[in-house]
């Protein structure tokens, strides 16, 4: 009983602590306290789940900040040959952010809110469009149609356990295409592009591709290539592409 009691005087009294330092701005402090409070074991309160969160948060920025500046001194230590790659053009940059609707927040953060319309709506209805066309040979028999779609899915989402689907139903690369080849071509594209604003981008160059999918890293270069094209004149862009999905066992 007397342990019990003297438990509930601890975490009162670091509760009140932990408060009195944030109150203060006593950072440190308060970050320790917090960390006593919770190996304490008892519940924490709304300001110390949150001001928990706020650390959380700031280590993963941190983290990524860190992952950046090693992939920049990476990227800065590439001995490509400058007159071998695409001079950055300063319209066709500004242009891009504009209808991309990019906002650096800081060196290593940026927010991309938009999207080239004009090139994205084309691969979109061509999506669409063969996707109609390989349903419509099933307008005869929709329940095997669903039922090879069901199957599909199930392989696909292996990807959300971090897996590889075994790529072995008829359709899976129908629901690929449905669910995620749109979001990761346009995640490639904006990854070129900043290989392009870095001047990094060859005009004559081999891609090895692994774990290709259906190659969303070529679709994303080439529909940046379309973008720079409807807003400067371009030298012809030589790609040599290869690519390697998976490997037998």
């Amino acid at each position: 009983m007397i342990k019990l009691f003297l438990n509930l005087w601890l975490n009162w009294r670091r509760k009140r602590q932990f408060k009195s330092a944030l109150r203060k701005n006593q950072r440190q402090k308060a970050v320790k306290l917090l960390e006593e409070i919770i190996n304490s074991g008892t519940r924490l309160s709304l300001t110390e789940t949150l001001f928990h969160k706020q650390i959380k948060l700031e280590q993963l920025v941190d983290q990524h900040k860190r992952i950046n500046h090693d992939l920049v001194t990476k990227i800065n230590a590439l001995s490509v040959p400058v007159d071998r790659c695409l001079l950055p053009d300063a319209k066709a940059i500004n242009y891009l952010r504009q209808e991309l609707k990019i906002t650096a927040h800081d060196s290593w953060h940026l927010q991309i809110t938009g999207i080239d319309q004009i090139v994205f709506d084309d691969l979109e209805k061509q999506i669409y469009d063969y996707l109609e066309e390989e349903s419509d040979k099933y307008k005869e028999n929709p329940t095997q149609l669903n039922h090879n779609l069901q199957l599909a899915l199930k392989d696909i989402n292996n990807l959300k356990q971090g897996k590889d689907p075994a790529y072995n139903q008829k359709f899976t690369p129908h629901v690929y295409l449905m669910k995620y080849f749109l979001d990761n071509t346009y995640t490639i594209y904006l990854a070129w592009l900043l290989i392009y604003e870095f001047g990094l981008l060859p005009q004559k160059f081999t891609l090895l591709d692994l774990a290709a999918g259906p190659s969303t890293t070529a679709y994303g270069l080439d529909l940046l290539y379309r973008s720079l094209q409807r807003i400067i004149n371009l030298a012809p862009l030589h790609l040599s592409y290869f690519s390697i999905e998976q490997r037998d066992t």
